[in-house]
């Protein structure tokens, strides 16, 4: 059905897709142990960044500004697979990675006592006499600005966007032939501005500011997952990710992260690590092309997980199917559209629509046998009726209702939505007809399985000539409860 286009408010799934210029502050300094024994690779040189623009910046410094030469030396810190000009690939080849200086780069410099940039399009340091192992070199260039001995400099190497808002924090942005590879050299203190040539106490060294992953997933039995949506949880030691070589590359921090084109091959991800949770596994949800649901882990290598290393994962990581997807039987009423599950797995229910008056209609059906992993979001209202089912959603309420609710229960039926706080959830009146019982499975226990947002509070769910009791509350003592609702005809 083509929908119209009207203003609606409703909820939104639980995904986003922030700025393509993001920011990250990053408190951990990179130490340089090496990661897993099994998750090395090199990545050749990637295109430089996108350069900055010189609106973006502005200085609070009101004293003339100077040009100041700098010649320093710098080093790339870390050693074994690094994360720094990374060629992503699929094979199960594991060749060394090491992080080289390239010509063509630019770093730009900050003067973190006076809160300003010195540099712009066209002031920032390169390298220079790149060692043969590119490992080290000598950053050489000219900037305006304002620097005083005993001022402290921040280096950022190949980042393309900064602000001084956010000083010492790495700032990304890419397209689909780009890779984050960017680092940042803190906190250099001038001894001498002597002659406009800035000299500093001590070298420069470029810590990188992410690792990148790559993932292929296998179920119990080895064969590989067709990936649709992964979510990397947020308790773990990933504190962002990123997708690469994608056309919309965003920044993610727990939400499901959906494929174009699900894959069984390897995935290359950029990580931001907490290193301070870096030695907790990473623990994966992934749903592949037929919305299986599969989860497991990855443990930390020892010293735990860092920030600077390329962690090649040759072998694929084993998950377990937690859940398939089943569909319940459906009877769509007259005027209510046939709808099929979206990326989500939720029917998206409109009822017929209303020319008159230019609005969606309520909706009607019938939901019976066996659901497992769908949910029901009725955009305009419904009369839903529940006969026989048996439904289960873990991670979302089953039925969420944007307008009223007439609920009809038949037969004996039963809702579990064991990691969310309702099996039911109304934006608006909840009303309960029928004859039979709805048993619910949820987390809070002050709701009592279900949730309405106006007028009323489980107290007079019942609808006109109809009786709804609830039963005692069951503590199943892994953090859900359990109510039956048994209805009744007055009449």
């Amino acid at each position: 059905m083509k929908k119209h286009i009207i203003n609606k408010i409703g909820f939104v799934p639980l995904q986003r897709l922030l700025s393509a210029a993001v920011v990250i502050a990053l408190t951990a300094t990179i130490e340089t142990s090496c990661s897993d024994d099994d998750d090395d690779q090199i990545l050749s040189p990637v295109q430089p960044q996108t350069e900055l623009s010189s609106e973006q910046y502005t200085s609070d410094i009101e004293t003339p500004a100077q040009t100041f030469t700098l010649s320093i030396p710098a080093t790339i810190e870390g050693s074994g697979s690094l994360s720094k000009k990374v060629t992503l690939g699929g094979t199960d080849a594991a060749p060394a990675a090491t992080g080289t200086f390239e010509t063509s780069e630019k770093i730009y410099v900050f003067n973190v006592t006076k809160n300003a940039f010195v540099s712009d399009d066209y002031h920032y340091l390169q390298p220079s006499d790149i060692s043969e192992d590119g490992k080290s070199c000598t950053l050489t260039g000219s900037f305006t600005g304002t620097i005083e001995a005993g001022d402290q400099i921040t280096l950022l190497y190949n980042l393309n966007a900064f602000y001084k808002s956010y000083p010492g924090s790495c700032v990304f942005r890419s397209d689909e032939n780009d890779l984050f590879d960017g680092g940042i050299a803190k906190n250099l203190t001038v001894t001498s501005t002597d002659n406009g040539k800035l000299t500093t106490e001590s070298p420069a060294v470029i810590q990188l500011c992410q690792s990148i992953f790559r993932f292929k997933f296998v179920d119990e039995n080895d064969n590989a997952i067709t990936v649709k949506t992964l979510v990397i949880e947020s308790s773990a030691a990933a504190k962002y990710y990123y997708p690469l070589k994608t056309s919309s590359p965003y920044l993610v921090h727990q939400p499901t992260w959906t494929f174009n084109t699900p894959t069984s091959d390897y995935i290359n991800i950029s990580i931001i690590i907490d290193e301070s949770n870096g030695t907790n596994p990473f623990a994966f949800k992934v749903t592949d092309d037929a919305n299986n649901v599969y989860e497991g882990d990855k443990s930390a290598p020892s010293g735990g997980f860092l920030n600077g290393k390329y962690y090649y994962n040759a072998s694929p990581i084993q998950l377990t199917k937690t859940s398939s997807l089943v569909e319940p039987t459906i009877t769509w009423g007259e005027g209510t559209e046939e709808e099929t599950l979206d990326e989500y797995n939720k029917y998206d229910v409109y009822g017929p629509w209303d020319d008159v008056n230019k609005k969606y209609l309520p909706s009607t059906l019938t939901i019976s046998g066996t659901s497992d992993g769908c949910r029901f979001y009725m955009d305009w209202g419904s009369t839903t009726t529940l006969s026989n089912l048996t439904a289960n959603r873990n991670d979302n309420n089953f039925i969420y209702s944007a307008g009223d609710l007439n609920l009809i229960i038949n037969g004996t039926n039963t809702i579990t939505c064991k990691d969310y706080l309702q099996t039911i959830s109304v934006d608006g009146i909840l009303k309960i007809s029928g004859s039979g019982t709805l048993t619910v499975t949820a987390k809070d226990k002050d709701r009592k399985g279900l949730f309405a947002d106006k007028y009323n509070d489980g107290s007079n769910y019942a609808a006109d000539g109809y009786t709804v009791s609830i039963s005692e509350m069951t503590d199943n003592g892994d953090g859900t409860y359990t109510w039956t609702y048994t209805v009744t005809n007055d009449n």
